[in-house]
């Protein structure tokens, strides 16, 4: 799991023909895909389409039926108990329904993961970065209090923060928009952003379509638990049918897209998505 040369030429995860299935309900079907590091992969499709279990099976919260999940090229259902410590070490869940620890504070909900992975920590140093963190996302109010005392939108952030408290190297994040107002979904973006620029892994579940404008370097569209298209921004954009409705049309009227450093120096333009 080290930033070295090496690891950038392998996909961070890789879905290798995943099924799932609930009884005799088949929830995923043959689902494949590599995700570059570095690179934000969304998916999206309608309800029930099978977009969050397959963030959850990717993280390694779920077990497939068949089928293969690799973390930079090693396939983590074969991982020893140590190995897989190491994983939640480098990785982050957020959660479509916050999930969070409703026996416990706000604090020791942020603060787990720290305390779990970096034990050797001051709690001084604890307080300070889950404090920093969850002001960073928009929570300004008291850590003391317990997640039902939230709002769904608080709560929302607060997964979030568990989520990111360890600065991970690849975060899944299912849905992260939802139940936030405006200006909580700013305090997302910038964050996101902010991850962006440091080279993290992103696999968001989401029909955010500002969200996707933003951030997406590749988009797959999940229907009845298959995994229909699958391509870097541009080319799904591109290649979206005329007929075809809802969110990538959308996005498709919205034209090419501006990014942050693209006009450099003497105005010439220079894509930050070309590596991808």
């Amino acid at each position: 799991m080290s930033d070295n040369t090496a690891t950038l030429t392998i996909p961070a995860v890789t879905l290798e023909r995943v099924s799932f299935s609930i009884d005799d309900n088949q929830i995923l079907s043959d689902v494949s895909f590599k995700q570059p590091v570095g690179a934000c992969t969304c998916i999206i499709g309608g309800t029930g389409c099978g977009k969050s279990t397959v963030l959850k099976i990717a993280g390694g919260l779920i077990v497939p039926e068949s089928g293969a999940v690799l973390i930079h090229g090693k396939n983590i259902f074969w991982f020893s108990e140590k190995q897989e410590e190491a994983l939640r070490k480098v990785t982050g869940f957020v959660f479509q329904n916050g999930a969070l620890w409703q026996n416990t504070s706000v604090f020791n909900n942020v603060a787990l993961p720290l305390q779990v992975h970096f034990p050797e920590l001051p709690q001084n140093e604890v307080q300070k970065r889950v404090r920093a963190l969850v002001e960073e996302l928009g929570y300004y109010e008291t850590l003391t209090v317990r997640p039902a005392e939230l709002s769904v939108g608080e709560q929302k952030l607060i997964a979030i923060a568990r989520a990111l408290i360890t600065d991970p190297e690849i975060v899944f994040m299912d849905d992260p928009t939802a139940n936030l107002d405006d200006d909580s979904i700013e305090h997302v973006y910038n964050k996101i952003t902010k991850l962006r620029k440091r080279g993290v892994t992103l696999l968001i579940a989401t029909n955010n379509e500002e969200l996707l404008y933003r951030f997406a370097d590749y988009i797959g569209v999940m229907k009845l638990g298959k995994l229909e298209i699958f391509g870097c921004y541009e080319d799904v954009i591109e290649n979206t049918a005329v007929s075809m409705k809802g969110t990538l049309q959308r996005l498709k009227r919205r034209g090419r897209r501006v990014c942050e450093e693209e006009i450099i120096g003497d105005g010439s333009e220079m894509s930050n998505r070309s590596d991808v």
